[in-house]
C-alpha cells in the first residue's frame, strides 16, 4: 500500500463495512507507522483497480485499539501483530481465481 492508494481504500471499506467507518487520517497514520503490514490487491473490480486491503501492525494481543482512533505511535514492546482491518470486495470473493 502507498499513499496514492488511501482514497481507495477508504471506498473499498465504505464498501465492505458500511457500519464501521473509519476515517481517512487513520488508514494515513496506519501506513506512516507499520508500512511493511499494509497492503493492496490490484484487480479490476474495484476503485482505482483495487479488489481489498489489509491494514496490520504491530500492538499488545490483549488491548485491540479502538475503532477510528488514531495511534500516534506504536507500542515500544507489542508483542504480537494486529490486523487492524481486512477488506475484499463482494466481486473479487469466492471465484478460486486472482484478480
Amino acid at each position: 500500500m502507498e499513499e496514492p492508494d488511501l482514497d481507495a481504500v477508504l471506498s473499498i471499506a465504505a464498501v465492505v463495512h458500511p457500519d464501521f467507518p473509519e476515517d481517512l487520517a487513520v488508514f494515513a497514520e496506519r501506513l506512516r507507522l507499520a508500512p511493511d503490514g499494509c497492503f493492496v490487491l490490484a484487480g479490476h473490480t474495484g476503485p482505482v483497480g483495487l479488489a481489498g486491503y489489509l491494514v496490520s501492525h504491530p500492538w499488545h494481543a490483549d488491548t485491540p485499539p479502538a475503532l477510528d482512533t488514531l495511534l500516534s505511535r506504536l507500542p515500544d514492546r507489542p508483542g504480537s501483530w494486529y490486523l487492524h482491518d481486512l477488506a475484499l470486495l463482494p466481486a473479487a470473493r469466492g471465484s478460486g481465481e486472482p484478480v
